[in-house]
């Protein structure tokens, strides 16, 4: 995550909740999870936060997913959402993207690639995932 200047109040306790996010799922994934398990640590994190009215969105925008396959289409399974319940396969990669919208101050979040392996999730995204301020 890039920010142009220091990083407002606002958005600092979201980006580490984001982040958290992120962690819990690298360790927590792997083949024979359910994406509905995947959401719900996610969205247990968020409510502790307080933050579920900034997750994914602000009022008629926000959306129900944290997640989305990727392949042959950009948006395939598996959707990372507490509605549609698929058990990770090995092979499958989806784009993993917590964030939080703020209206008339900005959004941040993080963004990962994974892809399903038996005993884990292995991150394909290299990038750091570190808050960077210039």
């Amino acid at each position: 995550m890039l920010c142009g200047g220091a990083a407002d109040e606002t958005f600092r306790k979201p980006y580490e909740v984001a982040r958290d996010i992120i962690e819990d799922t690298e360790v927590f994934g792997k083949e024979g999870i359910d994406t509905t398990e995947i959401f719900a640590r996610a969205y247990d994190k968020v409510r502790k936060a307080g933050l579920e009215a900034h997750f994914m969105g602000f009022g008629a925008d926000q959306v129900s997913f944290v997640g989305h396959g990727l392949g042959l289409e950009i948006n395939e399974p598996p959707v990372i959402t507490s509605r549609h319940s698929t058990v990770l396969r090995e092979g499958m990669v989806f784009a993993y993207e917590p964030k939080f919208v703020f209206p008339g101050k900005g959004a941040i979040g993080i963004e990962v690639d994974f892809i399903t392996r038996k005993e884990k999730l292995e991150r394909v995204s290299k990038t750091s995932v570190d808050l960077v301020q210039l």
